[in-house]
């Protein structure tokens, strides 16, 4: 898949989150190498993710992630893994 084809599903993804579904206030990615890092702050699935854990629930996905697999796939007919998510500052 051409590297612009792939930014542009990234972009328009983000733009998604953010603008049509508003699930959270920003979201970005950066390409390092065969590496895509995406950046989502204050998704509002946070808080209630959050009580989860700390009653003992812990997350066993997260649908930001899901969703930007499932599209990068259905998109470029490549298969993607989510390597790791992290929660900063939630």
């Amino acid at each position: 898949m051409e590297l612009l084809s792939l930014e542009k599903a990234l972009e328009s993804t983000c733009k998604a989150y953010v603008d049509k579904f508003k699930v959270c206030k920003d979201a970005s990615f950066i390409l390092k190498g065969d590496l895509i890092e995406i950046k989502i702050s204050r998704p509002i699935i946070a808080e209630a993710l959050k009580r989860l854990t700390e009653k003992g629930f812990p997350p066993v996905f997260c649908p930001y992630a899901n969703v930007i697999v499932a599209v990068l796939e259905d998109i470029t007919g490549s298969s993607y893994d989510i390597k790791s998510i992290e929660s900063i500052g939630a």
